[in-house]
């Protein structure tokens, strides 16, 4: 009777897995973040949009995929700001206007440091570009993370 010899490459395999894993989120993290300069470019303010297309960023780390921006004005974009703040669905807030932030303020005066003058503040409406990124284009993240895994190689 012939003998049998049999190899066990769980190891490789989990390796190959590990590395496909991050080069897909990698790439999806790319392609989001492409589409919030893409979002950014056709929604937000004219004067703000190059500075904020620029300070998009991302990073992947331990599986986790983080899109953002650390521009102060970021959020406020995002979200918009007094009465027309629209907080997501699945944020929870703890004012009796269930989301809706300064409801009733229909301006208000800053200090900006840079430009070191007063400004007036009014109500800006939402111009989503981070969560569109990633919501509008679930299938094709899906499909990225299908064929890195699928073509996964040691």
């Amino acid at each position: 009777m012939a003998g049998v010899d049999m190899e066990i490459n769980v190891d490789a395999f989990l390796k190959a897995m590990e590395k496909a894993t991050d080069t897909a989120l990698e790439i999806v993290a790319a392609k989001i973040d492409s589409y919030a300069v893409r979002n950014i470019q056709a929604t937000a303010p004219k004067k703000l949009a190059p500075e904020l297309s620029h300070a998009i960023t991302h990073q992947v780390n331990n599986g986790v995929v983080e899109v953002g921006t650390n521009m102060q004005v970021g959020p406020y974009i995002e979200l918009g700001t007094g009465p027309m703040y629209q907080s997501p669905p699945e944020y929870m807030e703890n004012n009796a206007q269930g989301g809706k932030g300064q409801a009733g303020l229909a301006s208000w005066l800053y200090f900006d440091p840079v430009d070191r003058q007063f400004h007036i503040g009014t109500p800006q409406p939402a111009r989503p570009f981070l969560r569109p990124a990633i919501e509008d284009h679930l299938d094709e993240y899906q499909k990225i993370i299908d064929n890195e895994l699928h073509n996964a190689k040691e």
